[in-house]
């Protein structure tokens, strides 16, 4: 869980050159707005992203080996959605990162 929580903590701390020292070179993202496969896709659209404001509902919990969770409220623009936020880890990296509307 250590990869996760630290992945979640330089999101919030919007440190994205952190966020991507986590990330495997051929990760997938999915969010309700991009989706992208790659470490270097992930960076560019990462700086070229407004990062939304995102508000943790409940603390990242273990889904099954390797996979982790979390709800969050997040505001996109003027609308405040509720979301889940998926991690899996794989050999310490972030593998994938999966944002869907609840």
């Amino acid at each position: 869980m250590d990869v996760a929580q630290q992945y979640c903590k330089c999101m919030k701390a919007g440190d994205k050159e952190g966020m991507l020292s986590l990330v495997a070179d051929d990760a997938h993202f999915k969010t309700p707005r991009w989706e992208v496969t790659g470490k270097q896709a992930l960076r560019k659209q990462m700086a070229g992203d407004d990062a939304p404001e995102f508000h943790s509902e409940t603390e990242l919990e273990q889904q099954a080996d390797g996979t982790f969770a979390r709800t969050m409220k997040t505001k996109v623009l003027l609308m405040t959605m509720k979301v889940q936020q998926t991690f899996t880890i794989v050999d310490g990296k972030v593998k994938s990162m999966i944002v869907k509307k609840l």
